[in-house]
C-alpha cells in the first residue's frame, strides 16, 4: 500500500514566477490591484515580460513574498490607494518588501478591469524603479497605525454630522410635507422637542409617531459625535496663543491629523499640490492656459481650509489673504458667484501655506497678520 502526500505550496501555485529565477538574485517588479480579501497581481521577473498571476489571497501574497524574500531576491510592489486600509502593507514592509502605496487614477480609459490594471500598475511601476521615471507614479505617505486611528476620529466625527444632518433633514421634509412650517434649527435637541410635540399635538399627533424614532437616534449621534469631540480634545495639543482665532479647536485638530507631520512638506508649492488647490494647465507653444483646480489632493483638507477662511473673516480681517481680494473681501464688496468662490478658494490655499510656515517655525502669527486666540 502506498501513501502519497501532495505538497501545496507557494512555488506550486506561481510556476511562471519560479521557473525564470536563476541562482542569483534578482530584482522582482509586482503589482497589486487591491481588493477586499485580496488582489489582482501582475509579475515582472527580472525585466522579463509580464506575467498574469490572477487573483489571489491576501495570504497567497504574502507567502509569495516571503519566499522570494528568503531566496534573496528585491521585491519592489507597488498598489493603489483604497479604501481597505494599510495591513497588507505593513505586513509586507516588515518582511523587506519595498512597497509603494500611490495616489489612484484613471488607468485605462475605455475598458477598466483589475488584470489590467495590474498590468498598467506593472509598466509604470518599472518605469519609475529601473528607467528613474520619478514621475511615472505618484507615492503618497502610508500613514502609521497610530497616525490612522488619530485621523479617523475626526473622519468619523465628520461623518456623524453629516448622517445628523441627513435624518435632521428627513424630519423636517415630512413636516413641510404635511403643512407644518414652523420647525425650528435642531428641532430634535432636548429643549426644542418638548415644545415642538406640544404643537404637533394640536396640529396631528400622527407626526410625532412618526418624528419620535428620528428624535431617538439623533439624540444618539449627537451624544457619539460629543464623546468623539471630547476624545480629540483629550490627544488635542492645541494651544490659544499660537492659534490663529477663528480657527477653532476640532478644525485646527482635524488639519493637524491629516497633514500628519508639516515637516513633510519641502515648500509651498507641495502642500499645495496635497491639499489639491493647483490649477490645472491647458499649454500647447508659448501660450499657457490655466483652468480650475485639478481637486487631486486631500478633500477633508481642503473642505475644513474653505470653511476656516469664512471665520477668519470675522475674526482675522486683517490677514494677508483677505487683502489680496479687496474686491471680494472687503467693506465696500458686492463681488458674488464664480468670482467670489475663486478668491475664497485661493485663500484657502494661502491659509494652508501659513498654517506650514507656524508649524514648521517659519513664520509667526504677528508676521502674518494674525490674532491669537488667547491674549499671550
Amino acid at each position: 500500500m502506498f501513501t502519497y502526500r501532495l505538497e501545496d505550496n507557494v512555488v506550486t501555485h506561481f510556476p511562471a514566477i519560479f521557473k525564470g529565477l536563476g541562482s542569483k538574485p534578482s530584482v522582482i517588479h509586482v503589482a497589486l490591484d487591491v481588493e477586499l480579501h485580496g488582489g489582482v497581481l501582475a509579475v515582472r521577473v527580472a525585466g522579463g515580460r509580464p506575467i498574469d498571476c490572477g487573483q489571489c489571497s491576501r495570504s497567497t501574497i504574502a507567502a509569495l513574498a516571503r519566499e522570494l524574500i528568503r531566496r534573496r531576491h528585491r521585491v519592489v510592489l507597488v498598489e493603489e490607494a483604497c479604501g481597505f486600509g494599510y495591513a497588507l502593507h505593513r505586513q509586507l514592509r516588515a518582511m523587506g518588501v519595498e512597497a509603494l502605496v500611490v495616489a489612484t487614477e484613471m488607468l485605462n480609459r475605455k475598458r477598466k478591469t483589475n488584470r489590467r490594471d495590474a498590468a498598467k500598475l506593472l509598466d509604470q511601476l518599472y518605469d519609475f524603479d529601473v528607467n528613474g521615471h520619478k514621475k511615472a507614479l505618484r507615492p503618497i505617505r502610508v500613514p502609521t497605525l497610530k497616525e490612522q486611528k488619530s485621523r479617523r476620529l475626526c473622519r468619523m466625527r465628520s461623518q456623524l454630522i453629516k448622517v445628523r444632518n441627513i435624518m435632521e433633514g428627513q424630519g423636517r421634509g415630512l413636516l413641510f410635507d404635511f403643512d407644518f412650517h414652523e420647525v425650528p434649527q435642531g428641532w430634535w435637541g432636548a429643549r426644542k422637542w418638548p415644545r415642538l410635540r406640544a404643537k404637533l399635538q394640536a396640529h396631528d399627533r400622527w407626526l410625532i409617531e412618526m418624528l419620535e424614532h428620528h428624535q431617538r437616534l439623533l439624540i444618539a449621534q449627537q451624544r457619539r459625535i460629543a464623546e468623539l469631540e471630547r476624545e480629540i480634545a483629550r490627544e488635542s495639543n492645541y494651544d490659544g496663543r499660537k492659534v490663529a482665532k477663528g480657527l477653532g479647536q476640532i478644525t485646527f485638530d482635524s488639519l493637524q491629523r491629516e497633514a500628519m507631520d508639516w515637516k513633510r512638506f519641502g515648500n509651498r508649492r507641495q502642500i499645495g499640490s496635497y491639499i489639491g488647490c493647483c490649477p490645472s494647465e491647458f499649454s500647447t507653444g508659448a501660450r499657457q492656459k490655466l483652468g480650475s483646480i485639478d481637486r487631486l489632493g486631500n478633500r477633508r483638507m481642503r473642505t475644513l481650509l474653505v470653511e476656516a477662511v469664512w471665520r477668519l473673516k470675522k475674526w482675522n480681517p486683517a490677514w494677508r489673504g483677505f487683502r489680496k481680494f479687496p474686491h471680494v473681501f472687503g467693506c465696500q464688496a458686492s463681488v458674488r458667484g464664480a468670482t467670489r468662490k475663486k478668491a475664497v478658494v485661493a485663500c484657502a490655499r494661502l491659509l494652508a501655506i501659513d498654517l506650514w510656515r507656524l508649524q514648521t517655525g517659519r513664520a509667526t502669527l504677528k508676521d502674518l497678520g494674525l490674532k491669537p486666540a488667547q491674549a499671550r
